[in-house]
């Protein structure tokens, strides 16, 4: 699991540096926040592979103890789920242009 700071900038790094190792063959899901959800698509859009991601509720501090139990079971999900087709396929792929 990679897990990125609350920032803009992190998240883009750390679904970079996962786009990394996923084409060394080491798949892994990244832990993002939920208000930085339309920066975590750019970046995975930007990388062009697809990778797995799971936001959870910032600040975690304030979030509830249900919030938290559902996350935790969508990295235990993504973690666990068999990788897909397109998970499978080595190499990189052209990113989609993310309207603006």
């Amino acid at each position: 699991m990679y897990a990125a700071a609350p920032s803009a900038s992190t998240t883009h790094y750390a679904v970079h540096h996962a786009s990394k190792l996923e084409r060394r063959g080491r798949p892994g899901v990244v832990l993002t926040y939920d208000t930085l959800h339309a920066d975590t698509l750019n970046s995975v859009a930007g990388c062009g592979m697809p990778l797995r991601f799971v936001e959870v509720p910032y600040p975690v501090e304030a979030a509830s103890e249900a919030a938290l139990e559902a996350a935790a079971e969508r990295v235990a999900d993504a973690l666990g789920a068999p990788l897909g087709a397109a998970e499978r396929e080595v190499g990189r792929k052209a990113s989609t242009p993310t309207p603006t």
